[in-house]
């Protein structure tokens, strides 16, 4: 029947769901739930954000046919439409759209937004147009969760690190390799994103979905 008797594999091929991703969406899911069961004057109105983007000549490689038809589509997906936008329940937010033609010749439509655009969305068009106590939902594309220092630490050279210990008074010591210094770093680092800082100044809150979490 070309069946072969062979010794089976032993390394596991399956894909496993880190408990780091396990805790994200237990902790996304609990506080999704408690603000949802906040009286009606207390809860927060749930605000979701993405960005997407769209081909000029969008079409798909498949179609119905009957005889006779003849359906052709363009050789080419021509220029890309990014665009950003916010919704609540009864449907999406007026005054938050915001599109433009992308720039960059490669990449999807996160290579076309960076953080400064983002924020500066985030606080002249989202945050002038959401309900108040709003709980905004993002999430955690490296545009979302840019800290309020702007430091990427992982670029930075190994004196800098040791400056940026010693000038808050954290002990290191000499034999530290790079790696040790940047795991120092870590620790003492505010790593709270800065989109976070904008909302809650205002009386809203930020909500980040858990990894591979697309709801």
């Amino acid at each position: 029947m070309g069946f072969c008797w062979l010794r089976t594999r032993n390394r596991p091929r399956s894909l496993r769901e880190k408990a780091e991703v396990r805790q994200q969406r237990h902790d996304y899911l609990y506080e999704l739930r408690r603000n949802r069961q906040r009286p009606p004057a207390e809860r927060y109105q749930e605000i979701y954000v993405d960005e997407s983007l769209l081909h000029h000549h969008h079409g798909g490689p498949y179609a119905w046919f009957s005889d006779h038809d003849f359906v052709e589509r363009m050789s080419g997906k021509g220029r890309r439409g990014c665009f950003m936008h916010a919704m609540q329940q009864t449907g999406l937010l007026a005054g938050t759209f915001l599109a433009l033609e992308a720039k960059h010749g490669k990449g999807d439509y996160h290579a076309q937004f960076d953080g400064t655009m983002f924020q500066r969305w985030f606080t002249g068009q989202l945050l002038s147009h959401i309900p108040q106590r709003s709980l905004i939902i993002l999430d955690r594309c490296p545009l979302h969760t840019g800290g309020s220092d702007a430091m990427v630490p992982s670029q930075m050279k190994k004196g800098d690190l040791r400056q940026w210990l010693s000038e808050r008074g954290i002990v290191w010591e000499e034999h530290w390799l790079r790696a040790r210094l940047l795991e120092e770093m870590d620790k003492h680092r505010d790593k709270t994103p800065m989109v976070a800082l904008l909302a809650e100044a205002q009386g809203h809150k930020v909500l980040f979905l858990p990894v591979h979490h697309p709801e």
